[in-house]
């Protein structure tokens, strides 16, 4: 039997090494070996390389994959059929059609994640979401960063070390109260969306977050 058979039984029960050999792929295309690093480092699952082949292969066969041949090496890659936007994309989308200065824009994501999960927003979630700066926003303290990760454990999202964590401004501030009423306005949009209401919401002010 093979070291990592665990990981095929997990896989029945749950998907698991499924979604996460998904999840690595949405960072980019990958050789074998290179897919073996990014499973094993952060997601610590050590597979195989055999192992890892075969399942590869399973995968680009019921059309889930792209397998390409760079020779010495074969490739595989995301079909964009079998990328469908996450969650962070689909709220970075609305945040960005608002047309927000970048500081702007990472503070109301903030937000709306905040809103979302009750907790505080890594930045690691931030990237995936194509946000990397993090001027203005409030550091969550090391204890309810330490809380919050534990809710990552059985998540194929893996956390770098020590990523910091940060919360949205102060809802008793104008600027936290701006921001508030933005994010309620673009969670509300994504769900219209969604369900294809639209057009039974009559139209609202946009909420904006200048002064």
């Amino acid at each position: 039997m093979l070291p990592d058979a665990c990981v095929f039984e997990e896989l029945e029960k749950g998907q698991a090494l499924r979604d996460v050999v998904l999840e690595v792929l949405r960072q980019g295309p990958g050789s074998i070996s290179q897919l073996a690093k990014r499973l094993k480092e952060p997601y610590n699952l050590d597979l195989h390389r055999l192992a890892l082949a075969g399942y590869l292969k399973a995968m680009a066969d019921v059309g889930l994959l792209e397998e390409r041949e760079i020779p010495p090496a074969k490739v595989y890659a995301l079909k964009p059929t079998h990328a469908p936007p996450t969650l962070y994309d689909a709220i970075a989308r609305r945040v960005r059609d608002l047309g927000l200065p970048e500081p702007e824009a990472t503070k109301l994501i903030v937000q709306v994640l905040f809103d979302l999960f009750h907790r505080p927003i890594f930045r690691e979630e931030l990237r995936r979401a194509g946000f990397e700066g993090a001027a203005g926003l409030r550091d969550a303290s090391a204890e309810d960063r330490q809380t919050a990760r534990r809710l990552f454990a059985k998540s194929p999202l893996r956390l770098p070390f020590n990523d910091p964590a940060y919360l949205p401004s102060n809802i008793a501030t104008d600027e936290g109260q701006r921001l508030r009423d933005a994010a309620r306005g673009v969670l509300a949009s994504i769900v219209l969306h969604e369900f294809h209401a639209a057009g039974l919401a009559q139209g609202t002010k946009q909420a904006t977050l200048g002064a």
